[in-house]
């Protein structure tokens, strides 16, 4: 089989080349790469906010026409699809930016992430690869996340609010919500290198990292040789693919209550779970009280028609007798 080309803008298929085509723009398999190009073009020059309402749809969703964009607008485009494909790396970015969510400034971003695209982010995340690109998410904020304080974060949330509004429009919804779906199910050329991250931790990206869990295991495993032998399943060394579903971000009273579910898992990096909040617990209260109030007034209204049909039977019934 002939070789594919690479080149900057994408995989080139040659003639005669064997095998599904594989994406090959980085931005779009590695969370870090796609942040970074967006962060490189607001520190080299600070961006002119004004453009950004110029950047249209199309040229958002097509990263291997970036070479058509130059300047404040490629960099904007890297930067909305960062947020596009990869929203789960907001909040450990903003949490290492210094960005108090709890104060004025920070219910702002708390608005923006409980709105699409943000808050469907597991909806639409890889098919294969989302928990090593949610691991790479979280080493990234953990290294280079002081980087995006003051005007960074700032066009961030410019980008932020810019995708909120996109998605309000019925016209262009249907748009953004297809290449998110392409996204997902695409395969990239980077596949076997993503498969390396899957067990990577948000401390790996430090000056002096941990000892990765399976180089412990392994120097346990060779100070240990009678135990070992008698280990048939090494399966216990591994971590499983069960997918998280506790954020750590979520307040401690409802993660205790989620710990005591069999199923509940916790999400240690802070990228892969949606956190659940009182609010979300009050909504979901509210409307499972509307929907008993509903049934329960249709059961009385029931009743009440029941007992008076039997009623006008029994006075009829009755009145013929009498």
């Amino acid at each position: 089989a002939r070789i594919c080309g690479l080149t900057s803008q994408g995989l080139e298929r040659s003639e005669g080349c064997e095998g599904p085509e594989k994406n090959e723009t980085l931005e779009l398999a590695f969370p870090n790469f796609a942040y970074s190009v967006g962060l490189a073009g607001i520190l080299q020059k600070s961006p002119d906010m004004s453009l950004l309402n110029h950047l249209t749809l199309e040229q958002i969703l097509d990263a291997e026409g970036a070479e058509d964009l130059e300047g404040d607008l490629l960099t904007f485009a890297r930067l909305m699809r960062a947020l596009l494909y990869f929203p789960g790396a907001v909040r450990p970015l903003l949490e290492e930016a210094a960005v108090q969510l709890d104060s004025p400034k920070g219910s702002e971003w708390i608005s923006l992430l409980t709105q699409p695209p943000f808050v469907d982010s597991l909806t639409y995340r890889h098919a294969q690869h989302s928990v090593a690109q949610g691991r790479i998410s979280a080493a990234y904020a953990k290294l280079c996340g002081p980087l995006w304080k003051d005007e960074p974060v700032k066009v961030l949330h410019a980008c932020a609010v810019r995708w909120v509004k996109l998605h309000e429009s019925a016209i262009f919804q249907k748009d953004i919500v297809d290449a998110r779906l392409r996204w997902a199910n695409a395969t990239f050329a980077f596949g076997e290198t993503l498969r390396d991250y899957a067990d990577a931790l948000p401390d790996d990206g430090l000056a002096n990292p941990p000892v990765p869990l399976l180089l412990e295991h392994a120097l346990s495993a060779r100070l240990h040789p009678k135990i070992e032998q008698q280990m048939e399943d090494f399966s216990m060394f591994r971590r499983t693919d069960t997918v998280p579903n506790m954020s750590i971000y979520s307040p401690p009273l409802i993660l205790f209550f989620q710990s005591l579910m069999p199923w509940s898992v916790l999400d240690h990096s802070g990228v892969t779970a949606t956190p659940l909040l009182w609010s979300d617990i009050g909504r979901g209260l509210a409307m499972a009280l509307k929907d008993i109030g509903l049934f329960t007034m249709e059961a009385i209204s029931q009743l009440l028609s029941s007992a008076g049909a039997v009623l006008r039977q029994h006075f009829w019934a009755r009145r013929a007798t009498d």
